[in-house]
């Protein structure tokens, strides 16, 4: 979006909520006013498809206002837990939140969370496809690294499949996915002979499938990880599914106000045996970690922090 565009979009909002507030009504949230102006946005393009990404759970998020062409959940880990009923059964049904009657549902969901799935899609009369680690994974060759992308690149099949008209078609789908690009995930660099490796990973499932495909790829040798986390990620839980014992992690400070201090994800580091440092700075923690000696350097935990280094990589290549 131009800059213009987006500051006529501001102006349009700020007039709607002062007639909502002289109306009696509440402030909206910044996430529902930004929903409002993308929305806004795409109608003023003339957008054909969107993809429109939940900010929390679905049940009761800004964007659950429309009505898709398709439902994805993608799958169900516990992420934000406090505000989507404190479990994995109360994730999955606020994620199950998004199915509408007869709209039909891709998904990669497992075990109890899969059967709410289901169950909710069944009371709407909506179609659901699951993804089938025994059989689909054949279907698909991806360009991207990482075991988790295939997965990934599977779900997103099944939803074009579903979406499919004389242009989204099945030869239109397997070339895109076969030619598909994902900066910041799994994403490899070579910067003066070092392999750097940043990734998005930002909650215990991201941290899993990271690991998983860093130990089949990078299994021998020492791994340097850049590490930054938001204070209301569940942090235990992606320390446990992401480190090794014998890792050197430098924790710095994403640039959000929900960052968690970078001395107290050392002491939980500590805790589990893995030796680290605080680095506040992140571009300073940046020049501790590139100048580091190890078979791979890894940068991960926060989506914040992400987009900076890999800029910071980007330039060092140039």
């Amino acid at each position: 979006i131009s800059e213009k565009d987006f500051a006529d979009l501001v102006e349009l909002m700020k007039r709607n909520i002062q007639k909502m507030l002289d109306d009696g009504d509440e402030h909206p949230t910044l996430f529902e006013v930004l929903t409002a102006m993308a929305f806004t946005h795409f109608a003023n393009q003339n957008v054909e498809y969107a993809v429109i990404e939940v900010g929390l759970g679905g049940l009761l998020d800004s964007t659950n206002v429309i009505t898709p062409k398709l439902c994805i959940i993608t799958n169900v880990a516990n992420d934000h837990a406090d505000r989507c009923g404190g479990g994995l059964r109360g994730i999955a049904m606020h994620k199950a939140g998004i199915i509408k009657p007869g709209v039909p549902v891709v998904t990669a969901a497992t075990g109890k969370a899969l059967k709410i799935i289901q169950d909710t899609a069944d009371m709407a009369g909506s179609k659901c496809l699951v993804y089938d680690d025994s059989k689909d994974k054949e279907l698909l060759k991806l360009s991207l690294p990482g075991l988790y992308q295939t997965q990934n690149g599977i779900v997103v099949m099944l939803s074009m499949l579903e979406l499919q008209d004389y242009r989204i078609n099945q030869r239109a789908i397997l070339t895109g996915i076969k030619h598909f690009k994902w900066p910041g995930r799994f994403e490899l660099f070579n910067v003066n002979g070092k392999q750097v490796l940043i990734d998005g990973a930002h909650n215990g499932a991201g941290a899993e499938a990271l690991r998983m495909s860093i130990d089949r790829e990078f299994s021998k040798g020492r791994r340097v990880f850049l590490f930054g986390v938001l204070k209301d990620k569940d942090i235990d839980k992606m320390i446990y599914n992401l480190f090794r014992k014998k890792d050197f992690v430098i924790v710095t400070k994403p640039d959000s106000e929900r960052a968690a201090a970078p001395a107290d994800v050392c002491e939980m580091l500590k805790a589990k045996s893995i030796e680290s440092v605080a680095i506040d700075d992140v571009d300073e923690a940046f020049e501790r970690f590139i100048n580091e000696d190890a078979k791979i350097l890894i940068a991960a935990g926060s989506l914040y922090m992400i987009g900076h280094i890999r800029e910071k990589i980007i330039n060092l290549l140039q």
